[in-house]
């Protein structure tokens, strides 16, 4: 939704016009979320608005809340509370893929169900509440384990639900697990407050089944994306000596041989495919400033730089090639 269409949502509601107002910042968005936890999380969640460091292969994550929904069936969300205006790839995308992994790793499983448990032994009523879920006799601790090893994924929290999210939501879901998405958005009508949020309950899991391998990637996308990929894959393959072929989720393309001299990896989404590159940032030159860095997830190269750049129709095509050229020239 475009800033204009924003600003002119508005709805009556007893004789009052309620008109759309932007949230300042993300922690304003979160102190909604805390205090109308049992609107949007549902009756039967509990929600604890916990900042909690959880390492990632990479760097550390810092989680916005953790909720435990006591639901048929019961599961654990890691809560992400996000503004539409940031760059959901760059700077959500690694949130969300951090916290999935973490739930990969024993040590990060340990640390949230010790976080969880200490909250609900402290709490007498949320304590009460679980046991009426397990029974008088049930183990809380073992429940609270079992559920964070196989029913937990992340809930990102949004102040616009736009088709860009609902799509990366998608792909998430396909590549590192479950993730769903709930919109929160707020009105004013003088000093009076309304919001407007997607329950819980009504948000839907995208995808099920993770897509694992780039076939399946290349034929879930759309075809004027598989255009795409085709038309770089022959201006790329011109450079000389090239090599290129799919690696699990990615499509890597190597200077000479198969080895660790790869200088372009693509990445797909539905509607667009990324190309990651190396630069040397003292000689590299991108006149429309189209590209983007990136922590060296693909090139770890000391000096260089990773980069990247989404090509969304065949005219980005040339450029795309032409900022890849560089990374081929380093190798």
């Amino acid at each position: 939704m475009s800033s204009s269409e924003q600003t002119s949502r508005c709805f009556m509601c007893r004789g009052k016009q309620y008109h759309w107002s932007n949230f300042k910042n993300e922690e304003e968005l979160e102190k909604l979320v805390q205090e109308n936890a049992n609107l949007l999380f549902g009756q039967h969640a509990l929600y604890f608005p916990v900042k909690k460091r959880l390492e990632s292969k990479f760097k550390e994550r810092v989680t916005d809340g953790l909720l435990l929904d006591l639901s048929e069936p019961p599961r654990f969300w890691i809560v992400e509370v996000e503004l539409s205006r940031h760059d959901l790839e760059q700077e959500v995308e690694p949130q969300i893929r951090g916290f999935l992994r973490a739930f990969e790793k024993e040590e990060s499983i340990s640390q949230i169900l010790s976080v969880i448990y200490e909250k609900v032994q402290s709490d007498s009523e949320i304590k009460r509440r679980i046991r009426e879920r397990i029974g008088s006799d049930g183990d809380i601790h073992h429940f609270l384990s079992q559920i964070l090893h196989e029913k937990s994924g992340v809930l990102v929290v949004i102040d616009d639900l736009t088709e860009e999210i609902q799509g990366l939501s998608e792909e998430w879901s396909r590549l590192y697990g479950e993730v769903r998405v709930l919109e929160v958005q707020q009105f004013t009508s003088g000093k009076e407050l309304a919001i407007s949020f997607t329950p819980l309950t009504w948000a839907k899991t995208p995808v099920k089944t993770p897509i694992q391998l780039w076939n399946d990637l290349y034929n879930w996308c759309l075809p004027a994306t598989r255009d795409l990929v085709e038309q770089l894959k022959v201006q790329i393959s011109q450079l000389p000596g090239v090599v290129h072929d799919p690696v699990y989720r990615w499509y890597y393309f190597y200077k000479g041989k198969k080895d660790r001299n790869w200088f372009a990896v693509l990445l797909l989404s539905k509607k667009s495919v990324h190309v990651r590159f190396m630069v040397d940032p003292k000689t590299f030159a991108d006149p429309k400033n189209l590209s983007k860095s990136y922590k060296g997830w693909f090139f770890k190269v000391p000096g260089m730089q990773e980069r990247g750049v989404t090509v969304i129709s065949p005219e980005d095509v040339p450029y795309a090639v032409k900022l890849v050229q560089h990374s081929y020239d380093l190798r």
